[in-house]
């Protein structure tokens, strides 16, 4: 397990700016909270503070600790810590060490303890104060990191410190000093060109306090960048350090934090954590996750956020030591078996057991309590083993894990063939013993086994069984026997009488199984009969012989009598008809109109149909039955299609008509609207093409006009509908406020103003006047007119103001207006000396939502939407504009 990080989080206010610092105080690795740390004494100063403390480190915490120091202002405003992360080595085991005996440097890459650059170091009482020249050599270009590091006189090497440096090319003799100072906000002018700092005297490096002002720069965050020039003219690369400019205002509470280790994942994007109260005013304490790092050295950062969404500036920690306090972690293979081999032996290894085991930083060993483990038939079973892994640190763990001994040889298989003869009833029973012939195994058999014992008639012949053997510890193996099933014994033949009739060829036929009913104790395969074909000279009684055998070659013979007779209807074949109606609206048919080649193996001596009259209520298919009768009574019938039909075309006359658009751009018409006295001599359905119309079809449309008789029989004629839209759209407006905001003119367009204009078609909006230079309320006509000219007009207000006027003589004095609470709700409160004649509020598209004269203190905003507004109040002659937002 990897540890937690509890920070304690500082939350400043930007409510004023402290003149001095009154007070410092430190705290090693645990926050004791605001103003319950280690006190030390502050020289007087001016709001910064140069000054060398001495501070004892802790006697009891050997290992990586954290030092923190954090100061107070005079307005009692606490900063954010500062942290310096240290190693305690323990000398309680050994000698002291007394003296630095050896110092080495390297430039990027470590090679090793002792394997670095020496450097000379003088006698000394356990620290030393020494200058190096060190050189950089010519393979080094741009970003570089110097390491160095010491030796003391037992042996011990210290961590090493680190400074970054840059190589670049250097132009003509060394640079003696520091000639110019300049710094930027934002953006680079380019070298010389940014504001220039006074350079106190210096030898080529200088410490001074300046005091940069940041002027009107927006609200927001923003970079300040300084570089200075030596006496050779050679810029240095600029330093940088961000910073937040914000209004001076009340600041909203603070409501979640996140933190991020080594790489910003953007505003939002980190840890969220929650905040923890101390007791303290805005102070809290957070719990931070180390379970996704490697054991390593980490960078981490903190931020705030606060109600109105606005993020703090990051806090950080440099090079924090995330190091491991938990056990190894042992994970072991499922279900270990160790097979024992045919000797009856079997061993276990590490490797048989271990199946990951790991370590959150680095694992050391991993090892059973035996180096070896040999097993034999005495261990078969579960046996219990011990599993320790190691880390570096010297934690362990420790795991029983259960062994299962196995025995896997098989025995031997050996099996007889042998052959069976089935009973009366067609069966035969085999038991395992019968197949046995000297199987062995090298423990013993416990048991043996056919896969099959049971035979039947489907077995007749040679059947493959599987003998299986199976010893005492449950080992198996199998061998095939061959078992011959035989059948020696006959069928019983037995028939049964039938009677047959000729089919419609005067012809019958028979087959064994018709007349069939002998039994076999399996199956009999073969039946024969002396006569199979009949015909008309067969009428009557006829004696024939049945002969079976059964599939082993046993046979029986029987006999039956087969009575043949004549059942045969003849056939009745029809044709379907297609009858014209005469003048009077009639027609028949016969019987012999729908005849069409009926036929019987004897003959036909009737033929007759059921309906042969037909009359208009008739018109279409009619089914009519035809039924043929030969001598013997047989008789068939079929049913015929008879179809009555009228050609006659009906008389189609249409007329032109006008059809006016409803409100909402449409008009329905139907056929009764153009018919003009259609007729035909029985009854017609009229219908026309298109029935609805709209906007599209303004003018004249040509139309269809269709009748259609009950035989279907139609016919057609044009007509013209005319279209028509006589109604007037409809004007709808709003009055608009325009900020010229400094412009010469501002233009609106028709959209602006328009507020729901409607037509039952379409329409084009149109202004006579979209232009303005001068603030003040003009009368502005917007203009409907739809595709057929109708038109409506209606005139609207649009106020035109401008925002820059003496708005800034009122903005800087907090005296002058005051709007509260901002963001807003429901009221918002105008606080102001001076009395306000009227107020206009608008979106930030211009348009007013509200418009009051002589307010009052306050304004309910409660029913405008959420969002970003402008309120333009006049004082004394003069608009004065305040941006709000609404929540």
């Amino acid at each position: 397990m990897k540890t937690h990080i509890t920070l304690l989080c500082c939350l400043c206010c930007w409510l004023g700016i402290g003149q001095s610092i009154s007070e410092v105080e430190y705290f090693f690795n645990t926050d004791p909270g605001l103003g319950n740390a280690t006190t030390l004494s502050v020289n007087g100063n001016s709001g910064e503070l140069t000054q060398t403390f001495t501070i004892a480190v802790p006697t009891d915490a050997v290992g990586f600790n954290t030092l923190y120091v954090r100061a107070k202002d005079n307005t009692n405003i606490w900063s954010l810590y500062d942290n310096r992360l240290f190693y305690i080595t323990d000398t309680s085991m050994g000698q002291n060490a007394t003296e630095i005996t050896a110092a080495e440097y390297f430039i990027n890459s470590d090679p090793g303890f002792g394997n670095a650059t020496a450097l000379t170091v003088n006698p000394n009482t356990g620290n030393i104060t020494e200058n190096y020249a060190i050189p950089i050599g010519t393979d080094l270009n741009g970003f570089n990191t110097l390491y160095i590091r010491a030796q003391d006189n037992l042996g011990t090497w210290c961590l090493y410190d680190a400074v970054k440096f840059y190589v670049t090319e250097e132009l003509g003799g060394g640079a003696a000093s520091i000639t110019e100072i300049e710094y930027f906000i934002d953006t680079d002018p380019g070298f010389g060109n940014a504001t220039s700092i006074n350079v106190e005297s210096n030898s080529g490096s200088t410490t001074q306090n300046i005091v940069i002002p940041i002027g009107t720069l927006n609200e927001g965050f923003h970079n300040l960048y300084l570089r200075t020039q030596d006496d050779l003219g050679e810029w240095s690369l600029y330093d940088k350090r961000l910073f937040f400019v914000t209004p001076q205002q009340e600041v909203s509470p603070i409501i979640a934090a996140e933190y991020f280790y080594d790489t910003d994942p953007g505003f939002g994007n980190g840890t969220s954590v929650p905040l923890n109260p101390t007791g303290n005013m805005d102070e809290f304490t957070v719990d931070l996750s180390t379970v996704d790092l490697t054991c390593d050295l980490h960078d981490f950062y903190i931020r705030l956020i606060n109600e109105d969404g606005s993020w703090s500036l990051y806090d950080y920690g440099l090079q924090i030591d995330v190091f491991d306090n938990a056990n190894p972690t042992i994970v072991v293979f499922d279900n270990i078996t160790v097979e024992l081999d045919a000797n009856g032996e079997g061993n276990l290894t590490v490797a048989n057991v271990n199946n990951g085991t790991f370590d959150d930083c680095e694992l050391v060993s991993v090892e059973l309590n035996q180096t070896q483990f040999n097993y034999t038939c005495d261990d078969l079973g579960e046996n219990t083993v011990t599993i320790t892994a190691t880390d570096a640190e010297g934690k362990v763990s420790t795991e029983d894990v259960i062994i299962t001994v196995v025995d896997n040889i098989y025995p031997v298989a050996i099996a007889q063939n042998i052959t069976v003869q089935l009973d009366a009833s067609g069966n035969a029973l085999v038991e395992a013993n019968d197949l046995e012939n000297g199987s062995t195994d090298n423990c013993g058999i416990a048991s043996i086994d056919i896969d099959t014992n049971s035979f039947d008639c489907s077995n007749l012949g040679t059947n493959t069984v599987n003998f299986t053997v199976t010893d005492l510890d449950g080992n198996t193996n199998s061998t095939t026997a061959t078992i011959t099933v035989e059948d020696n014994i006959d069928p019983i033949a037995l028939a049964q009488n039938i009677t047959l009739a000729l089919d419609t060829d005067g012809t019958a036929s028979l087959t064994p199984d018709d007349i069939d009913l002998s039994t076999d104790n399996c199956s009999i395969v073969s039946r024969t009969l002396s006569i199979t074909n009949f015909d008309c000279t067969n009428l009557g009684e006829n004696t024939i012989t049945l002969t079976v055998a059964d599939e082993s070659g046993n046979s029986a013979m029987t006999t039956a009598i087969v009575t043949i007779t004549d059942t045969t209807n003849p056939i009745a074949v029809a044709q379907d008809v297609t009858v014209q109606l005469n003048s009077i609206g009639e027609a028949s048919i016969t019987a012999e109109d729908i005849e069409n080649g009926s036929s019987d193996n004897c003959s036909i001596v009737n033929r007759t149909i059921d309906l042969n009259a037909f009359t208009c209520d008739d018109i279409g298919d009619n089914d009519v039955f035809f039924t043929v009768t030969d001598q013997n009574g047989n008789s068939d019938s079929v049913t015929v299609t008879v179809t009555v039909i009228d050609t006659e075309t009906p008389t189609v006359i249409a007329q032109n008509i006008s059809a006016p658009l409803d409100s909402n751009g449409l008009v329905t018409i139907d056929a009764l609207d153009i018919d003009n006295g259609s007729s035909d001599n029985c009854l017609l359905d009229i219908s026309i093409d298109n029935t609805t119309f709209s906007c599209e079809d303004l003018g004249d449309n040509t139309v269809i006009l269709t009748a259609i008789d009950d035989s279907g029989n139609s016919n057609s004629t044009p007509a013209i509908v005319t279209v028509i839209d006589n109604l007037s759209p409809i004007a709808l407006g709003q009055d608009i406020t325009v900020d010229l905001a400094g412009q010469p003119s501002v233009m609106i367009t028709a959209a602006d103003l328009d507020n729901g204009s409607n037509d039952n078609c379409t329409f084009s909006l149109s202004l006579n006047q979209d232009t303005f230079t001068l603030p003040g309320d003009y009368a502005v006509d917007l203009t409907i007119e739809d595709s057929s000219g109708n038109t409506d007009i209606i005139t609207l207000i649009v106020t035109v103001i401008d925002t820059t006027l003496s708005s800034n003589d009122f903005e800087t004095d907090e005296n002058v207006i005051r709007l509260y609470p901002n963001p807003v709700q429901s009221l918002l409160f105008i606080e102001s000396e001076h009395e306000i004649s009227e107020l206009h509020i608008f979106d930030i598209t211009g348009k007013t939502v509200t418009k009051k004269v002589k307010p009052s203190t306050h304004v309910d905003v409660s029913s405008i939407s959420e969002g970003v507004y402008f309120i333009t109040l006049y004082v004394n002659n003069t608009q004065v504009t305040k941006r709000f937002i609404k929540q």
